[in-house]
């Protein structure tokens, strides 16, 4: 009859419908798994590399820092001994040319010295601040998983939307069909909470 040629019509466009959203389940499943693989992929070696970096310039700063420590432990014991110079230069005036060579050999050794803690001062500022700059970056990077994470929940709350749209008009028909073996009434009498139910994930 031609209600049951349109209804075999209907019942064969949904079911190609189906299929269509099907489809575009799987596909979106298999982007969305190959985002979440590159995304890891990336994520970790990005970090990987940052953690090595913030490592090595905490090495490089704890050495220059142990470095300053020993440079300002020298001079402080060069004062000591030039102090000593000086008051043994006071008590044995007879000795006065050869004290003063000594001491001036070692004011250029504290100005030597001064000048490498002045570069090793230097070196722990470069240091810092690299190290600011690495802890920024990565602290940028962690917003940036944080973002690419909300997005990758955004794509699969729309997966589970549109993988649970796509079960309803399998039911429906089969439904419908029911209904039409049963002779009780038309397929357009479906009572609505039966396709409430259907679409519901």
């Amino acid at each position: 009859t031609a209600d049951l040629s349109t209804e075999r019509s209907t019942c064969q466009r949904l079911e190609n419908a189906q299929s269509a959203q099907e489809r575009q389940v799987k596909e979106l499943r298999a982007k969305l798994q190959d985002l979440e693989s590159a995304q890891k992929t990336r994520l970790k070696a990005a970090i990987a590399q940052l953690e090595s970096r913030l490592q090595q310039a905490e090495e490089q700063l704890d050495v220059s820092e142990q470095e300053k420590q020993t440079a300002v432990r020298t001079a402080r014991k060069l004062e000591k001994r030039l102090k000593e110079a000086v008051i043994q230069v006071e008590d044995e005036r007879r000795h006065a040319d050869q004290y003063k060579e000594q001491v001036e050999k070692t004011n250029n050794r504290m100005k030597s010295l001064k000048r490498q803690l002045d570069e090793v001062d230097e070196e722990c500022s470069r240091e810092k601040a690299q190290r600011r700059k690495l802890q920024r970056e990565l602290e940028d990077l962690l917003e940036a998983n944080e973002k690419l994470q909300s997005d990758l929940n955004a794509a699969r709350s729309k997966l589970r939307r549109t993988g649970a749209s796509g079960t309803g008009p399998s039911r429906m028909f089969k439904q419908r069909s029911s209904l039409q073996g049963a002779g009780d009434e038309s397929p357009t009498s479906l009572p609505d909470d039966s396709l409430s139910e259907d679409n519901q994930p």
